[in-house]
């Protein structure tokens, strides 16, 4: 397996704690919206479509590496920015 399939699927792991661990949320999960779609378009359309659904959460929660990744940055800048409360771990997130 390789480095994109066990990011999706961390991502996937972390989503299913989220289900488990506070009743009421539901995760949207961008790895899993653009799954090994990778050169089908550029990465902003990705990453726009991406803040557009973000403007609409109630929160985010970052994954333990998300500072290696551009777009996940570009999420943090934009939660900031709109007010989103930003997560990072999920005993943070069940406390909420």
């Amino acid at each position: 397996m390789n480095e994109v399939y066990w990011n999706i699927n961390g991502a996937r792991e972390v989503a299913e704690a989220i289900l488990r661990l506070c009743p009421g949320w539901f995760p949207i999960v961008p790895h899993m919206n653009t799954a090994f779609m990778d050169g089908l378009v550029d990465d902003q359309v990705f990453l726009e479509g991406d803040l557009e659904i973000l403007r609409r959460c109630d929160g985010i929660y970052l994954m333990p590496f998300w500072k290696e990744s551009k777009g996940a940055k570009a999420e943090y800048r934009f939660a900031l920015k709109n007010k989103i409360p930003v997560y990072r771990s999920l005993v943070e997130l069940k406390e909420d």
